[in-house]
């Protein structure tokens, strides 16, 4: 009878099973305590700040062939065109320019000679100051000279 009652205190009955339930486990153990806060230090004066650092070398300007993330920076030229000294480095607005018919009449005339050669017709023509090779090209395809 002794090693009964042994035998069931090591084992007791699943009364769980029987009644429908399922068997409850043991609840886990309450985690850790936190840490302590850290120790305040002691006051004392605030630390003078670091002189700045010197200003790095100037480098060797970038090779043509990559192209810098940055925006440009306006050139003095620009700021004295626009009076405009504090935007934030945009470019002037452009207006449109139309085409004369002289120039229209030029650029028949040198592509005849020239070809596709568009800074040999901006350079033999007589064209505005502001035209430029890819205004050229552009009005040359509106005109039906190239396709």
């Amino acid at each position: 009878a002794a090693e009964a009652a042994a035998e069931a205190a090591a084992h007791p009955p699943i009364v769980g099973l029987i009644s429908g339930r399922l068997p409850v486990r043991a609840p886990r153990p309450p985690p850790p305590p936190p840490p302590p806060p850290p120790k305040p230090m002691p006051k004392s004066k605030p630390a003078a700040r670091p002189p700045p650092p010197p200003p790095a070398p100037p480098t060797a300007p970038p090779s043509s062939k990559s192209r810098s993330k940055r925006p440009r920076e306006a050139s003095d030229e620009f700021e004295a065109e626009s009076g405009d000294d504090e935007g934030a480095g945009c470019y002037a607005p452009r207006h449109r320019l139309p085409f004369s018919e002289l120039e229209e009449q030029e650029i028949r005339r040198l592509f005849i000679t020239h070809g596709r050669a568009w800074a040999e017709i901006l350079k033999d023509g007589e064209f505005h100051v502001k035209r430029t090779t890819v205004s050229i090209k552009d009005k040359a395809r509106n005109l039906k000279l190239i396709q």
